[in-house]
């Protein structure tokens, strides 16, 4: 029987694959990573342009100084943007670079329907190379295949018996 999706779990992964073997990631550090990451899960299909990175928004617990250094590292490299700061006790809000901005008529911010920094990272560079298998393996393979080639033929050589027995 299969499951259906429940309110607030997730399926899938947490990244576009075009997102995550973009040249740009492996220039992140790891708390630049960790911010992004939490951008994405904030991101729900409708409200990019109103993601926020205060420390109270946040999952996990952040120094201040590492959150504003994540939040500068993020935007110098063009994965997230400023759509609207914060004043007083409002926080500024974000959206990813790679997606469409959604319409929020709350903060007053203004649909866009193209990307400001697509990603443009592709899986088919990051498959493992093949190595070829050692010779002992090659062998326990064919050895194995011989096995099952000669069951299937003795099976194939009692079946023909019977059915001549049977006709005979």
């Amino acid at each position: 029987m299969a499951s259906k999706k429940g309110k607030g779990t997730r399926i899938g992964s947490m990244l576009h694959d075009a997102l995550f073997y973009d040249c740009r990631m492996e220039q992140l550090s790891p708390s630049g990573f960790k911010l992004l990451i939490e951008l994405n899960q904030q991101f729900s299909g409708f409200n990019n342009g109103n993601l926020c990175a205060a420390i109270k928004c946040l999952r996990f617990k952040w120094n201040d100084k590492s959150l504003k250094k994540a939040r500068r590292e993020l935007i110098d490299k063009d994965f997230i943007r400023v759509t609207k700061r914060g004043k007083g006790r409002r926080p500024t809000l974000y959206a990813l670079c790679h997606l469409p901005i959604n319409e929020i008529e709350k903060h007053n911010i203004k649909a866009e329907t193209t990307c400001t920094k697509r990603a443009t990272g592709k899986r088919e560079h990051y498959y493992p190379v093949r190595r070829d298998l050692p010779a002992e393996v090659v062998t326990a393979f064919d050895d194995a295949r011989k096995k099952k080639e000669a069951k299937n033929n003795r099976l194939a050589e009692s079946i023909q018996a019977r059915q001549i027995k049977i006709g005979g």
